[in-house]
């Protein structure tokens, strides 16, 4: 949880950036097929925003960022850090069961471990929700109709999507 060690940030994007380009290369098919099911519907969008091509632009922009203005990406994470504290606030719930000599013998320790995590009355500001905020970028954002990704391999995967049918069209089960 420390944020201010530059070089073990550094090291661990390094990390998530090789491992991706070896995954590219053994496991290429996935990645094309996450790809397409982005402008599809919400599921593939999130699969393809933690762990496909977006994914892997992402870790190499805050690599970049990390070498070359790590105050920028330090700030980036201490607001997303406060975010999740602000969030564990409204939606933490703290649940002992016990009987009541074990309850009150264990009171300032929970109290105390309450405060140390951040936990207090109030919470994070009404927004929308992550899949209604995904669900309009899926309707208004930029799709991808043709691009290439290029990797050093002998392999070569190629994916292509679109819709079989007409949405409300009847099939026939035979």
């Amino acid at each position: 949880s420390r944020l201010d060690d530059k070089e073990r940030i550094i090291q661990m994007l390094k990390e998530s950036k090789s491992g991706l380009e070896s995954s590219f290369v053994s496991r290429g098919n996935g990645y094309a097929t996450r790809r397409l099911a982005a402008n599809r519907h919400v599921p593939g969008l999130i699969s393809e925003m933690t762990g496909g091509v977006e994914y892997y632009t992402h870790v190499c922009s805050m690599l970049d960022l990390a070498q070359n203005d790590f105050s920028k990406l330090q700030g980036k994470l201490q607001e997303i850090r406060d975010y999740i504290a602000r969030a564990r606030q409204a939606d933490a719930t703290i649940n002992l069961t016990a009987d009541k000599k074990t309850l009150a013998s264990v009171n300032d320790d929970v109290s105390d471990f309450v405060l140390g995590i951040g936990l207090k009355e109030g919470g994070v500001a009404a927004s929308p929700s992550i899949a209604e905020s995904l669900s309009t970028r899926l309707k208004t954002g930029q799709k991808v109709s043709d691009e290439g990704v290029v990797i050093p391999t002998q392999v070569n995967y190629v994916g292509f999507g679109g819709r079989m049918y007409k949405e409300g069209e009847r099939v026939a089960g035979s």
